[in-house]
C-alpha cells in the first residue's frame, strides 16, 4: 500500500458543520490534531461527538466547512482515507461465526493485504492483544472484553497512521476495562499511531490522552492539553465528609460566608465538594468550618480534575447560551 508523506496534523477541521434539518448537530468546529497525539473527545449525550466522527470517516457529508484526515479532504477522498486509518466503533462489527484469526485475515485482505501478509500481521496482533491462545476459537465464544480487544487488533491490521475510537471502553467489566486500556496504551505507543478517542469516562480519557476536546451542543468549547485545561481554572477542589448528625444547612451557611470559597456542591448526603480560590490553603477553609462548629470526619484534596474542567466548561457554555 502506498503511503503519503507524514503530515503535521493527522486531523484538521475548519469551520466544520452538519445540520439535520434545522438542527445544528455540529457547528463551526475548528481543531488540529497533531500527528502522534492521543486526543480525547468528550461531551454530554447529543454533544456531536459521533457526528464529528462520522464526518471524519466520510460516512456523513458536511453542511459547511472542511475536514482533512491525513492531509486528504474527507468529502473527496473518503475511500483513500479508509485504507490508511483504523476504526473502532461501539458496535464491534466482527464476524462471530469466524475465528479471531480468520476475522483479522479477512479484514486485512479487504484492505489490500495479501493472504500471507494478513495472516502474519493477524498473529502479531493477537499476541499483542492477549488472544493468542484463543486464536482458533469462534468469536461467538468470546466475552465482550475479548471482542473489544479483537476489534482494536483488527483496526490496526493495515498499520494505520490514525486510529479513531468511538466508546471503545463502554460496558466493560473491571478486568476487561483494565486489559483493554493496557492494550490501547501498548499498541498506540509501539505502533506510533495518532488516536482520536471518544469516551464518556473522563477518568479513562485523563489516563490515556495527552489532549482533550470538549464538545457541547455541537460546538467545541475547549481544546487543549489536560494540564493546560486544569491550570486554566482558578479554583482547586476539596471534598469534605461531615461527621454524623451534622446539619447541611449550617454547612451551607458557613461555606457561603467563608473567604476563599468560590462555590460548593453536595456530591452525597454527607459529602460536599468545595471550590477553593487560587492561592487559598484548604486548611483555612477547614478552620473556618471548625469555628462555625461544623464537624467533619474526612477531607480529601482532589485538585482540579478533568471532570471539574469538563463540568465548568459545559456550565460556562450553557450560561452563555442563556444570556
Amino acid at each position: 500500500m502506498t503511503r503519503r508523506a507524514m503530515t503535521e496534523y493527522a486531523i484538521q477541521t475548519i469551520g466544520l458543520g452538519r445540520k439535520f434539518g434545522r438542527i445544528d448537530a455540529l457547528c463551526d468546529v475548528s481543531m488540529d490534531v497533531p500527528t502522534g497525539e492521543v486526543v480525547g473527545l468528550i461531551g454530554p449525550n447529543g454533544a456531536g461527538k459521533t457526528t464529528l466522527i462520522m464526518l471524519l470517516l466520510g460516512i456523513l457529508r458536511r453542511s459547511s466547512g472542511r475536514a482533512l484526515v491525513l492531509g486528504r479532504d474527507t468529502a473527496e477522498e473518503a475511500s483513500r482515507i479508509g485504507q490508511e486509518i483504523g476504526v473502532v466503533l461501539d458496535v464491534h462489527g466482527l464476524y462471530e461465526g469466524l475465528t479471531a484469526l480468520q476475522n483479522l485475515q479477512l479484514f486485512g485482505q479487504l484492505l489490500g493485504l495479501s493472504s500471507d501478509t494478513a495472516g502474519k500481521r493477524g498473529n502479531e496482533l493477537l499476541r499483542a492483544a492477549g488472544l493468542w491462545g484463543r486464536r482458533y476459537d469462534r468469536v461467538a465464544t468470546y466475552s465482550k472484553g475479548m471482542k473489544q480487544r479483537l476489534a482494536i487488533a483488527r483496526s490496526l491490521i493495515n498499520h494505520p497512521r490514525l486510529l479513531i475510537m468511538d466508546e471503545p471502553l463502554s460496558g466493560l467489566d473491571p478486568d476487561s476495562l483494565r486489559a483493554t486500556k493496557e492494550l490501547i496504551k501498548q499498541l498506540t505507543q509501539s505502533q506510533d499511531v495518532t488516536v482520536l478517542l471518544s469516551s464518556h469516562s473522563l477518568a479513562d480519557v485523563e489516563e490515556l490522552c495527552s489532549k482533550v476536546a470538549i464538545l457541547n451542543r455541537g460546538r467545541l468549547v475547549a481544546y487543549d492539553t489536560v494540564s493546560n485545561l486544569r491550570q486554566s481554572k482558578e479554583a482547586s477542589f476539596i471534598r469534605i465528609r461531615l461527621a454524623q448528625g451534622q446539619c447541611r444547612a449550617s454547612a451551607d451557611k458557613a461555606l457561603a460566608s467563608t473567604e476563599g470559597v468560590t462555590g460548593h456542591s453536595w456530591v452525597a448526603e454527607d459529602t460536599v465538594q468545595v471550590a477553593v480560590a487560587h492561592g487559598v490553603q484548604p486548611s483555612a477553609i477547614l478552620r473556618r468550618l471548625a469555628l462555625g462548629s461544623i464537624e467533619f470526619r474526612e477531607v480529601r484534596e482532589i485538585g482540579n480534575t478533568l471532570e471539574e474542567v469538563f463540568l465548568s466548561a459545559i456550565g460556562e457554555e450553557e450560561q452563555a447560551n442563556h444570556r
